[in-house]
Formats: structure tokens, C-alpha cells, sequence
């Protein structure tokens, strides 16, 4: 309702450069929750190169932060995580339109690598999820997620019980390609073994 108001979505945007982080971890949490919205909902966040931008940012930038400030460490950690649920809530929901946007016109993949590596369970979830849906919608996306990374972490999350149903399952994408990339080799290897039996 209240994204009807023109003005709406850019004011929450600028309250996340707020000088107060509980006005941050807050303007945060209402993207996450518009980003985990509507399809509408989603595009009017990442069709606007200065809040994917920005959400990037705080995820990156306002972790570090906690290695400097250990009293403030709380705060800090929970407005990042915001801004990284809210990054994940849209690739998670978005369709093929907004994942080609997420991956190549923002470059999102290396975020995940970093939520990935550095937050809790929670958002790591919400990453994996993210990367589910990448791979369900465009396929293509099997090489860039391994020069991001993501391919060894998730190999290390099918070690970790609550993880590792949900990374078998990205794997799975993987291994099929591997199948589809190799079909010669196959090939070779049962014409190879069917010469020797002649």
C-alpha cells in the first residue's frame, strides 16, 4: 500500500545512510520485506542501479565495520544482514528478468560468496535459496557461480547437516553439466570399450 507513495521507497533508501544505525537496521528490514514482496515489488528495487548498489555496500561495508567497533558489534551485524536478506529475499523470488539483472548488470554472485563466508545461518539460507533459484531459472549461470566461488563453498556446506540437503541439490546442477558438457568423452569411453570386446 504504502509503495504507491512516489516517494516512499527512494526515503527508506536514503535512511539507510542515516546516522543513527538503529535508523538503518530499520530501513533495511523494510526492503527486505518489500524485496521478498511482489514481482512489481522486487523490479522497483532492482531496476535502480543506486539501491542494488547500496544494499552491496552495507553488506560489505557495514560487516567490516564490526572488526573495528566490538561494542557496537550487534547493531553493526544486523544492518548488514538486513540489507544481504533483502538482496537475497529478490533473487530468491525474481523471475529470469530479474536474476539476468542480479547477475550480470550487478554482480551480485561475488555478494553471495561473501554472505556466504561470513554471516549466520539465517543468511546463508537465504543465499543458498538465492542461488537454487538462479540455477532453476538460467542454467547458464553454472560457470560464472564457479568463478565466483560458490562452487567450493557449497561443496563445504553439504558437510554441515542443515546446509547440506539444499547444497546436494545446487551440486546436482553441476554435475548434470558436467554430463552435458563431456557427451564425447562419454562417447569415447563406449566406443573404446565396445573395440575391445570385438
Amino acid at each position: 500500500m504504502v509503495l504507491r507513495y512516489e516517494n516512499f521507497l527512494p526515503r527508506v533508501f536514503e535512511l539507510t545512510e542515516n546516522d543513527s544505525k538503529l535508523v538503518r537496521k530499520e530501513a533495511f528490514w523494510a526492503i527486505s520485506n518489500i524485496a521478498a514482496g511482489t514481482l512489481e515489488q522486487i523490479e522497483m528495487i532492482i531496476e535502480n542501479r543506486n539501491y542494488i548498489e547500496r544494499l552491496k555496500t552495507a553488506v560489505t561495508t557495514e560487516k567490516e565495520d564490526v572488526n573495528k567497533i566490538t561494542s557496537l558489534i550487534f547493531k553493526i551485524f544486523q544492518i548488514a544482514k538486513e540489507a544481504g536478506f533483502a538482496l537475497c529475499n529478490m533473487i530468491s523470488i525474481g523471475k529470469r528478468y530479474h536474476i539476468n539483472l542480479a547477475v550480470n548488470a550487478f554482480d551480485l554472485l561475488e555478494t553471495l560468496n561473501f554472505i556466504l563466508k561470513r554471516f549466520d545461518k539465517d543468511l546463508k539460507k537465504g543465499a543458498i535459496e538465492a542461488i537454487q533459484n538462479i540455477l532453476e531459472r538460467e542454467r547458464d549461470y553454472t560457470d560464472q557461480i564457479k568463478k565466483a566461488g560458490l562452487l567450493e563453498i557449497i561443496q563445504d556446506l553439504t558437510k554441515e547437516s542443515e546446509f547440506s540437503e539444499e547444497a546436494n541439490l545446487i551440486l546436482g546442477y553441476f554435475d548434470q553439466d558436467e554430463d552435458v558438457e563431456n557427451p564425447e568423452e562419454n562417447d569415447d569411453s563406449e566406443q573404446e570399450a565396445q573395440e575391445k570386446k570385438d
